[in-house]
């Protein structure tokens, strides 16, 4: 069974036979090596597809309010959104600004307000619509506001090319100021108190650029809490009902060591009651994210981890210094598995008990590691696809197209539920994964024939398949270009081609004195009925144990077996040898369980 995954950390003579030296677009899966639905299509389907404005999506999160439902929101670098349902489409929630009114003049870029307050509630940068309060829809005519003049004049950033107008109404809509280096962080506080509004269920938001953001989930805008002297907070979290700020700024100064915790069930309380400030470590490494683990808070540090236990009043918490000089490279790359944690750290992958940090993953991560992108390590993410049992790391590279500022393009993948045995670690395979923020979303209801907009072949499932149903959970990806996609949907990348392929480890074919001839190749692959693509089989042939290899290839494999050949005919003459097999192109799915060969004497000393 070819189910240990990619090793990248001994020359490919010393890999186990279960291994693979290399592989791109396939899963591990139940001892086999499978290329299944690997791709993604647009959410919420190919005629209403969703792009957030062009602007990269940095977070993807689900708001469950304790009556029920739920309430999908993105977040890009610029800005929030909630998305309809019931009109496939995403509506604006940014704060806004619209008391008073404006007068705009056709070729002029001056707007000039009456009864307005524009120097403290607007900002260059920040999109004015004309002609009506409340706008929340992307597909409006938003202007851009290149300076505030005073607060009754600001200028555009080019002339208004419409009517000349005064009286008017309008929407000053806020931005935020992310990048790719700043994902949101969110987290839902049920049944708040003492918050804006009526007390009940609250989602917040925060980028670590701006002011943390609170939503209710019924208004058409989030909120600025008032937090006291608490300008910003890098992430949050709730627990032991209450929310925990970390690598906070206090009255214009940052404490990137401090955490502070609000009074006990009012998440905006951050002044009174049993809040209070604490600096978690003595250390000069700045706090990135938080999580729960048992009754504890694990606070993870750039080179620090440090355990939290909540005891009360009046010391409220007691530290304890886990590890130092080692922590994780981004506030996104912890996975919570629930009893234990997992961390890519600056030279492998770590888990974290609650009572030790143990290396992982070492076959993989020591090598990728190693060729991460260090300037846009904050786009490092892990998430969980636990419908296949994955966890997908997507990871910065060196060999990325734009390795200075572009997004990520490829993610590694434990296979968490794949059984290998104690002595083996969780086997992992690479996937082309162009995303910059991951989430779920669950179906509402079951998938008919005819609302299927792919072709059956690009879907890739069985009929029976638990995806087409009712309440199934999505995983969407968003990127830097602002569309959403649902990973996994259809086997193509959006109708594009996926390119496949597993490449197994380096095998003799005789001795250090003669060479060996692979006659025949037998792949063990699933019989595909109707196939109309064969599996390709490449022969990388070397005449030493780690040195270069040529190709030799392909070789076609019927998948259909309609005839009793079950196996390629080669030739190939050489002392070593690799073998892959992959397909390329649009719902070109295969399976193989391993392969065989029939190698002969070749002489040649």
């Amino acid at each position: 069974m070819p189910n240990l995954g990619v090793y990248f950390d001994r020359p490919s003579i010393a890999l186990p036979e279960r291994a693979l030296k290399d592989c791109r677009n396939v899963r591990v899966k139940n001892g086999k090596v499978v290329r299944d639905n690997m791709g993604w299509g647009h959410f919420p389907s190919e005629a209403d597809q969703i792009c957030l404005c062009g602007q990269a999506v940095m977070g993807i999160d689900n708001f469950f309010p304790t009556a029920g439902g739920q309430l999908l929101l993105f977040g890009t670098t610029r800005d929030l959104y909630r998305y309809r349902e019931s009109e496939e489409d995403v509506v604006f929630i940014n704060p806004r600004y619209e008391a008073g009114t404006i007068a705009v003049t056709n070729a002029s870029a001056t707007v000039t307000g009456t009864g307005t307050a524009w120097l403290a509630n607007v900002e260059p940068g920040d999109f004015l619509h004309v002609g009506a309060t409340g706008q929340t829809d992307p597909a409006a005519e938003w202007l851009e506001i290149a300076t505030v003049v005073s607060d009754t004049e600001l200028t555009l950033a080019a002339p208004y090319a419409g009517s000349t107008a005064s009286g008017q109404s309008y929407t000053a809509r806020n931005i935020f100021h992310g990048d790719l280096v700043s994902p949101w962080k969110f987290e839902t506080f049920p049944m708040a108190t003492n918050v804006v509004g009526s007390d009940g269920d609250r989602w917040y938001a925060t980028n670590g650029r701006d002011r943390v953001v609170g939503w209710d989930g019924v208004a058409t805008q989030v909120y600025r809490p008032d937090l006291g002297d608490m300008e910003k907070a890098s992430f949050m979290v709730r627990h032991k009902n209450m929310m925990i700020y970390g690598d906070i700024t206090r009255n214009g100064t940052r404490r990137p060591f401090s955490i502070r915790n609000s009074n006990i069930g009012e998440p905006e309380n951050v002044v009174s009651g049993l809040s209070a400030e604490f600096v978690v470590h003595d250390g000069v490494d700045t706090l990135l994210t938080a999580a729960t683990l048992g009754d504890n808070l694990v606070i993870y540090g750039e080179r620090s981890v440090t355990l939290a236990q909540f005891v009360g009043p009046d010391l409220m918490f007691i530290f304890r210094s886990v590890i130092s000089g080692l922590g994780p490279l981004s506030s996104r790359a912890v996975a919570d598995f629930g009893d234990f944690h997992q961390f890519i750290g600056p030279d492998a992958q770590y888990r974290f008990d609650g009572i030790s940090v143990q290396e992982i993953g070492f076959q993989v991560f020591r090598e990728v590691t190693r060729k991460q992108s260090p300037q846009r390590r904050e786009m490092i993410f892990g998430h969980f696809d636990e419908e296949n049992g994955e966890l997908l790391w997507v990871m910065p590279l060196t060999t990325d197209p734009d390795p200075d500022d572009g997004p990520p393009t490829t993610a590694y993948v434990e296979h968490y539920l794949e059984g290998v045995g104690n002595e083996n670690p969780s086997p992992f395979t690479v996937r082309d994964l162009p995303a910059t923020a991951m989430g779920f979303y669950d179906r509402e209801a079951t998938l008919t024939w005819d609302a299927i907009e792919e072709t059956w072949q690009e879907m890739n499932f069985r009929w029976d398949d638990r995806f087409l149903q009712g309440a199934f959970p999505f995983n969407l990806m968003g990127t830097a270009d602002g569309y959403i996609y649902v990973l996994g949907s259809v086997d193509s990348k959006v109708g594009e081609p996926i390119h496949s392929w597993a490449r197994f480890g380096r095998r003799p074919l005789g001795t250090v004195r003669r060479k060996g001839m692979i006659q025949r190749v037998y792949p063990f692959a699933k019989q595909m009925q109707g196939a109309g693509y064969p599996l390709n089989v490449r022969l990388h042939m070397s005449n030493t144990t780690d040195g270069d290899t040529g190709v030799m290839g392909p070789y076609p494999f019927d998948l259909t077996m309609a005839t009793s050949k079950h196996f390629v005919s080669t030739r190939a003459v050489g002392r070593y040898v690799e073998l892959e097999f992959s397909t390329n192109g649009v719902g070109r799915g295969w399976e193989i369980t391993g392969y065989d060969m029939d190698i002969a004497p070749a002489g040649e000393r």
